[in-house]
């Protein structure tokens, strides 16, 4: 088990165990890949509709809204940091090595990746530190 796994990623552990499942078992079920759901339940990304199909399968309770909020200031944080840098998306992928379809599903916050977010907020130049505040904050609750 990873030390950065959330209080939601712990409860879908349990509830795999409980039910015999392995997380390709999970993946099959909710027809995902088993990278993305391997990698939503131990907090490296995050995606709204796979952690809501996770929750609504286990019966446990959604991790999208505390998520989401705390993603939320980050995100607007880089889009506001975009206009004002009169930068698209196109031309933060070519800066990031990101493709730009990625980088608009995690600056809209559809995914979730901290060190793409820090990446990100290199080279925009906005405070990490809010992000490692979002992001800290996610791994307590």
């Amino acid at each position: 088990m990873q030390g950065n796994i959330t209080d939601w990623g712990k409860e879908v552990k349990k509830g795999l165990i409980e039910r015999g499942w392995s997380i390709n078992d999970l993946a099959e079920r909710i027809g995902k890949s088993r990278t993305r759901v391997s990698g939503v339940v131990n907090g490296r990304i995050y995606s709204d509709s796979i952690a809501s199909a996770i929750s609504d399968l286990l019966n446990i309770e959604k991790a999208s809204a505390s998520m989401r909020e705390a993603t939320r200031d980050w995100c607007m944080d880089a889009r506001k940091a975009m206009i004002d840098l009169d930068m698209n998306t196109g031309e933060l992928a070519e800066k990031t090595g990101y493709s730009t379809q990625y980088l608009n599903a995690i600056i809209c916050g559809r995914c979730y990746s901290p060190p793409v977010m820090k990446v990100i907020s290199g080279a925009l130049g906005i405070h990490v530190k809010v992000f490692e505040f979002v992001y800290l904050r996610c791994l307590t609750k």
